[in-house]
């Protein structure tokens, strides 16, 4: 078969984005504070952009009516509908939040601190060196990752060192901070925890002897088996139990590097004379424009002058056009998602219904690409709690009464029905499934199973009480 080159013409068509259409998308994606970084950046490199201090009134948004029109009125005080500082009361709504503008910052690490407690002991250089390799063995749970062998062989060819040098240093360090840093494991863990409380603790003794020994039965629930090697009743061993859930698992995650960044609402939704409302965080809006000293001044310059600002002005006029859009599309994905989840405001999360952001594009005539960047690490205040975006999107699952329920409706129902068993006979996942069904939402028990693992709930036999 023989091969040739041949020219063909072919005439097609295709969606080219403009470098101004790329950077709209690009500010629609980024989050509150990407946002004030993107804009402090631009007012520092464009010398045509500037800042204006006043801030137009509040637009708020009427979701009740299908016409979803704007109402424009005096600004809301909104720290009257929700108090920043957000309930503390177990019975609030809100005790899940820590706080709205509140910042956790963890600036030292787990060994930041216990080197700053090492520096007040009067050591050796060698110890001060095995202390060190000890600290820096230590995960962030606090539990010591080398054994006795295994740090003698990394400290072998810079000190010599013997082993029982090793396991003093490991027992300061296990002193250095709050009990139970530098186990060896988790029954370490709790054995030095167990240990630093007093003599006359109600189930110290007996709790001691089975975090020593009998940890992995503790662990499958075999109480009877328990009760026999520990030669105690049934209400001694619940004792017993009762005061190792106390104790920390992981203590070194108190003094952990993790950071709890802080967040900024870009909407808040609020009901008004029975309607919801949803109005801009004023307190993120960036007022903008292009200055007009340049445009004043632009024919009194050279030439190469008039194109930079001209350039300048154009970038200037492209970024607050991509600002404005971003606030719009924000604003009407946040309208149409309240309007679809009007229930879920009052009663929480089990009224939460089935929603993607393919329904939120078509209801919007927008993109699903463009609601997804809308929704991408946007937050919305709700009178039960602070929630992105996208928590309001959610898959459909099972049946009620011809309407589909939402997964997080359904994990909402199944949380509900364990907390109110009965801990001496806990539900299993098969009764679970026959409940909800009771209920109009068939679930198979797999899928029940599933959904109880993403809560981190226990399975009925992790569940059960002693008494």
């Amino acid at each position: 078969m023989a091969i040739k080159q041949s020219l063909q013409i072919r005439a097609e068509s295709q969606l080219q984005l403009t470098p101004q259409m790329r950077q709209s998308l690009r500010i629609l994606q980024l989050s509150g504070v990407e946002i004030d970084q993107e804009v402090v950046l631009a007012l520092e490199c464009n010398p045509c952009l500037e800042q204006v201090e006043e801030y137009p009134e509040n637009t708020l948004i009427d979701y009740s009516s299908s016409s979803r029109t704007v109402e424009t009125e005096e600004p809301i005080d909104i720290s009257r509908t929700y108090d920043m500082r957000l309930s503390r009361d177990p019975d609030s709504d809100l005790n899940h939040v820590t706080g709205t503008y509140d910042t956790v910052k963890q600036d030292t690490t787990l060994q930041d601190e216990l080197l700053q407690n090492l520096s007040n002991h009067r050591l050796s250089s060698k110890d001060a060196a095995i202390a060190r390799a000890v600290i820096g063995s230590l995960d962030e749970r606090g539990y010591l990752t080398a054994k006795v062998d295994d740090l003698h062989e990394l400290l072998v060819n810079q000190i010599n060192v013997q082993a029982p040098e090793i396991e003093a240093m490991v027992h300061l360090v296990q002193t250095l901070s709050i009990p139970g840093i530098g186990a060896y494991d988790l029954a370490d863990c709790l054995r030095l925890q167990l240990e630093q409380l007093g003599t006359n603790t109600p189930g110290r003794t007996a709790a001691l002897r089975l975090v020593r020994a009998h940890l992995p039965l503790l662990a499958k629930h075999k109480f009877t088996e328990l009760i026999r090697l520990l030669q105690i009743d049934r209400e001694e061993l619940s004792q017993v139990i009762n005061l190792i859930r106390t104790l920390d698992h992981a203590p070194g995650r108190h003094l952990g590097t993790e950071q709890i960044h802080h967040v900024v609402p870009d909407v808040y939704v609020y009901r008004q004379e029975e309607k919801w409302q949803v109005t801009l965080n004023s307190t993120i809006r960036h007022r903008l424009c292009v200055t007009t000293h340049y445009q004043r001044n632009l024919q009194n310059q050279d030439t190469n002058t008039q194109e930079y600002l001209k350039q300048k002005m154009s970038e200037a006029t492209a970024f607050i056009r991509g600002l404005d859009q971003r606030t719009a599309t924000i604003l009407r994905v946040a309208t149409e998602i309240v309007l679809r989840q009007q229930e879920f405001m009052t009663e929480g999360e089990s009224r939460l219904k089935p929603l993607t952001r393919r329904e939120i594009a078509s209801a919007l005539n927008l993109h699903e690409s463009t609601v997804s960047r809308a929704t991408d690490h946007k937050y919305m205040l709700t009178p039960k709690g602070i929630f992105e975006f996208k928590h309001f999107f959610t898959t459909k699952v099972g049946v009620n009464k011809g309407e589909g329920q939402s997964a997080r409706a359904v994990q909402a129902q199944i949380r509900k029905m364990i907390e109110l068993e009965l801990h001496s006979k806990p539900v299993s996942d098969s009764i679970l499934s026959k409940m909800l069904a009771d209920k109009g939402m068939f679930i198979a028990r797999r899928t029940v199973s599933k959904y109880r693992e993403q809560m981190n709930i226990p399975p009925a036999n992790q569940r059960k009480s002693v008494l």
